[in-house]
């Protein structure tokens, strides 16, 4: 065999290995992709674990009573103790709201899908949200939040997922109140 063709056949074979090369490469980027996309990361994994943690303890039989009066009421049910009623104190509201508030800053910073939790959450977000003692709850808890020197985005996250489950139901507040009206005939 001549030099010019022991040449050309090396550079047969050079280009024969780039193009596996180039091949192979684009494989293990293919699989490492699929790979990424079918196995979710451990945040993930953490993140719904808190949401249904979350979930699981707002079924306990403390918020029983909580749940029941918003869920099974209109929005205007009084949910707060006043002298005249004997409700629910505003520590227990404070400690129901803040769960609810935790899965909503899960939802705004991507730690969990809002999809995953409109299905866990939804329905109880939009009636939590629509009950009027709630909402003047959360106007006091921001009113106070002002006139501290840490004042924080009190319920904002919560008022935000919250709207979000109503639109995504194409619901406002005053839809819920007609559907409970509905439900108690």
């Amino acid at each position: 065999m001549s030099n010019s063709e022991e040449r050309a056949t090396r550079n047969r074979f050079d280009q024969i290995a780039i193009f596996l090369l180039i091949a192979g490469l684009n494989l293990a980027g293919c699989q490492m992709t699929n790979q990424h996309a079918t196995m979710p990361p451990s945040q993930d994994i953490s993140s719904t674990n808190d949401l249904l943690r979350i979930s699981r303890e707002l079924d306990m039989p403390k918020y029983a009573g909580i749940v029941s009066a918003i869920d099974y009421h209109q929005g205007d049910y009084p949910i707060r103790s006043t002298v005249s009623h004997k409700r629910f104190n505003d520590n227990l509201l404070k400690e129901y709201l803040g769960n609810l508030e935790t899965v909503c800053v899960l939802v705004r910073n991507e730690t969990v899908s809002p999809a995953r939790a409109y299905e866990e959450l939804g329905y109880e977000m939009e009636k939590t949200w629509c009950n009027h003692d709630v909402q003047e709850y959360i106007y006091d808890a921001r009113k106070a939040a002002n006139q501290s020197t840490d004042a924080i985005d009190s319920y904002r996250a919560f008022e935000e997922f919250a709207k979000y489950c109503l639109v995504k139901d194409n619901k406002t507040c005053v839809d819920m109140d007609k559907a409970q009206i509905v439900e108690q005939q």
